[in-house]
């Protein structure tokens, strides 16, 4: 089973967050606050996309995740780790799962499921904190060669 990023509908702030592939099985709401998890996931895989490290924190209630994407040789290491709290103490944090594939198979699932998202983004609630990052999943598409 490949690697599937799934974006539920938001809703009051909210957004559904599912990553699947063999070895992983996460499903979280994530919160809009105190950041834009959109954006921040758009940011961190468009930073891999250009060989750089990429990481966005992702905050529920009460647990915070940091999701990163770091190049290796080959491909993309796609992290997560969890924190009980927004205290993110170094060295602390509980990895969630890791996976390394090529960039096709890791970026190119998180453009697409951020693209769909965007496709729906029009009958998002407009208590949604942030606009939809279109620019930077653009930029990202086209840094993957697939917009």
């Amino acid at each position: 089973m490949s690697l599937r990023i799934r974006f539920g509908a938001p809703r009051a702030n909210w957004l559904p967050l599912g990553v699947a592939s063999a070895s992983i099985a996460f499903d979280e709401v994530l919160a809009a606050s105190p950041s834009d998890p959109v954006h921040g996931i758009a940011e961190a895989a468009l930073a891999a996309a250009s060989g750089q490290v990429g990481e966005c924190v992702l905050f529920t209630e009460p647990e915070t995740y940091a999701l990163s994407f770091v190049p290796v040789p080959g491909g993309v290491r796609l992290e997560m780790k969890v924190w009980p709290d927004h205290r993110r103490v170094a060295h602390a944090g509980v990895r969630v799962f890791q996976s390394t594939d090529t960039s096709d198979n890791v970026l190119v699932p998180v453009w697409r499921g951020l693209r769909e998202l965007g496709g729906r983004w029009p009958a998002t609630p407009s208590s949604w904190r942030a606009p939809f990052p279109s620019a930077t999943v653009d930029k990202l598409g086209r840094a993957l060669g697939a917009a």
